[in-house]
């Protein structure tokens, strides 16, 4: 990553560089100090950040934040935990990025959340059920959607049937999901991105990809091989490239979820583990726990201040 000098950043401590990550921030937030299990995703995030570059592009606006989290069950905080019991279905979780990252990250004020992510979530479902929170007076957007539109979860399933005895199976699943990715996704995402700007033409948007699910080399006697995970990988992959695309063509922000959970998928051998749920969380099965929503609060708030993670 290109450090900006100490000219360029008018001041004389390098933490200056990176809002919110003086030493003042543990004051802000209590969770930060030394020991804690924020403390240490905050710095697992920022290594990989460091490692993988990104630059200073500009700086947050200054105003009350009217925030509407939309998207799919990444989004919502599946595998994270204490869910919303007035709508059960769509799993929205307190420990989810938004909630986090409202909570705990913004310097200006959370005016209005809005929070109508919902687990299953297609593009179809977001423009349908739930574009009528945004507004001209939403100032803040953010999203991950798509892999409900290329069928991920059935792929993902029918891997972990057949995977671990038959790979070309699962390999043939991964690599089809990865072309309805090619083919069906830009126009998708493009109209899906349209309509966003429509309805919330003062908004910053956000758009959140999605992690590696998994980590390659050991993983125990009755982990899918090395072929089949990469399969699953390759597709996701794929995904994100074409959502990074539609995002920047209309001037959203893109946040790479493979970046964010470098080294933190299924079978991850650092320190604290994986950020991923594993098969022991049944229906639950592969989504961000809560130290994984941490991550994706972190670099979104490295988004929000004007800092590129990518």
């Amino acid at each position: 990553m290109s450090m900006p000098t100490d000219t360029q950043r008018g001041r004389g401590s390098v933490g200056s560089a990176w809002p919110g990550w003086s030493s003042d921030r543990s004051l802000r937030f209590p969770g930060v100090g030394p020991g804690s299990r924020l403390r240490s995703v905050f710095l697992a995030v920022l290594v990989v950040l460091l490692a993988v570059g990104g630059g200073v592009v500009g700086t947050a606006r200054a105003a009350d934040v009217n925030y509407v989290a939309l998207g799919d069950s990444y989004s919502s905080g599946v595998g994270a935990g204490d869910y919303d019991s007035q709508d059960p279905d769509c799993k929205r979780s307190a420990n989810a990025y938004s909630q986090r990252w409202r909570k705990e990250f913004s310097i200006e004020p959370v005016g209005k959340f809005t929070f109508v992510s919902c687990s299953g979530a297609t593009t179809a479902d977001v423009e349908s059920k739930q574009l009528d929170s945004l507004g001209a007076d939403t100032t803040m957007v953010t999203m991950s959607i798509g892999g409900n539109d290329i069928g991920f979860a059935p792929v993902v399933a029918e891997c972990l049937l057949t995977g671990a005895f038959v790979d070309s199976v699962c390999i043939a699943a991964s690599a089809a999901a990865g072309v309805r990715a090619s083919n069906s996704m830009p126009a998708k995402l493009d109209s899906l991105y349209k309509k966003i700007k429509e309805r919330a033409p003062n908004a910053r948007v956000f758009i959140l990809g999605y992690p590696h699910i998994f980590e390659l080399g050991n993983c125990g006697t009755f982990s899918l091989s090395d072929p089949v995970r990469k399969a699953i990988n390759d597709a996701t992959s794929v995904l994100n490239g074409v959502t990074r695309k539609a995002a920047l063509a209309n001037g959203f922000a893109f946040i790479n979820g493979e970046t964010a959970f470098l080294g933190r998928g299924v079978c991850s051998t650092a320190q604290g583990g994986a950020w991923l749920t594993d098969s022991s969380a049944g229906r639950e099965l592969y989504h961000p726990n809560q130290d994984g929503h941490l991550a994706y609060a972190v670099v979104l708030d490295y988004a929000v201040r004007g800092v590129n993670p990518n």
